[in-house]
């Protein structure tokens, strides 16, 4: 018929910092099915990856996260207080750099943006030219953790604050399809317990030793600038609870925030499927995971295969 849109697949890619590495196996499942998007947008991680697979470097990337242990992501840690940020993300954004490199977002054969939020206005900023690094830089700012990024005349800090999971971006980019992936379904970790251990030995805190108590790698985090010293240290024991840690804080605010915004702007926007991968059980800070996430995303993925067969034979 004369006139009528022609059909173009997106993808509104969702915030969940190391819970990101879903994506990947999300993308790797998605592209395994003959189903690859017109136009990607990510939030937070979601720009970084989506980022990774529009400059068709996902499989650098997957190389370099699945390498990544516990003192390795300390190690790209550098620590900024007073910046706005417990981290200032200057060795984190070299590494970006270096596995993705300097690309502008419109020499990307697929059409890409990441969104961000203007910290003094409150306004939604959408990255759709220039640099992709410094779109990703904005985009990943998260609140209180990652130092706020001056972009474009404006403070930037993370997308999430404003749309978690960017499926209006996808619409208003021209998909007349969109996939989300929403990467903070289902009832968040619970804080409370794990900050009430008491450690009677100084190698427990080594979350590596205890893969099944993943908030211990948060609580080493919440404690980084000294934290060789507690390590050394023993803690106490107390009858009353201890204080919630600055980790153990930013990490429930964040996972309240993004469900509450989330669910609130998918109801408003839903996308034509909606993928839930369950991660809600990693860290927001524990991209030594990378394994795991990258395996759920894939499960999450060819779980819900029946609903994407229709999907397959449109825009393959």
């Amino acid at each position: 018929m004369a006139g009528e849109q022609k059909a173009k697949l997106g993808l509104a890619l969702g915030s969940g910092a190391a819970r990101g590495w879903a994506l990947i196996g999300i993308l790797k499942q998605l592209d395994l099915m003959g189903l690859k998007p017109d136009v990607i947008v990510g939030c937070s991680i979601g720009s970084l990856v989506g980022a990774a697979y529009c400059t068709e470097k996902l499989d650098d990337l997957e190389t370099w996260v699945r390498t990544l242990d516990t003192w390795q992501v300390i190690r790209l840690l550098d620590w900024g207080m007073g910046q706005g940020g417990m981290v200032s993300g200057s060795k984190l954004f070299t590494q970006l750099e270096n596995t993705l490199g300097s690309t502008k977002i419109e020499d990307c054969s697929t059409e890409y943006a990441a969104v961000a939020t203007e910290l003094y206005t409150g306004r939604e900023h959408v990255f759709s030219e220039g640099s992709m690094l410094d779109a990703i830089r904005a985009s990943c700012a998260i609140p209180g953790v990652l130092a706020p990024q001056f972009i474009n005349q404006h403070w930037m800090i993370d997308g999430a604050v404003v749309n978690p999971v960017p499926v209006s971006v996808c619409r208003a980019m021209g998909a007349t399809h969109v996939i989300a992936v929403d990467l903070n379904s289902g009832k968040p970790q619970p804080l409370s317990n794990p900050h009430d251990i008491l450690y009677t030995d100084a190698n427990e805190i080594a979350p590596e030793l205890h893969p099944d108590q993943p908030n211990k790698f948060q609580d080493l985090l919440g404690n980084s600038k000294n934290f060789i010293d507690n390590i050394i240290k023993k803690r106490k024991a107390s009858a009353e609870p201890s204080a919630p840690g600055f980790m153990a804080v930013a990490n429930g605010a964040i996972d309240i925030m993004q469900n509450r915004i989330t669910r609130s702007r998918l109801a408003a926007d839903p996308p034509d499927i909606l993928i839930q991968p369950k991660v809600t059980h990693i860290g927001i800070m524990e991209f030594n995971r990378a394994q795991e996430a990258i395996d759920i995303g894939q499960s999450s993925v060819m779980q819900i295969s029946h609903l994407l067969d229709e999907y397959v034979g449109l825009f393959k």
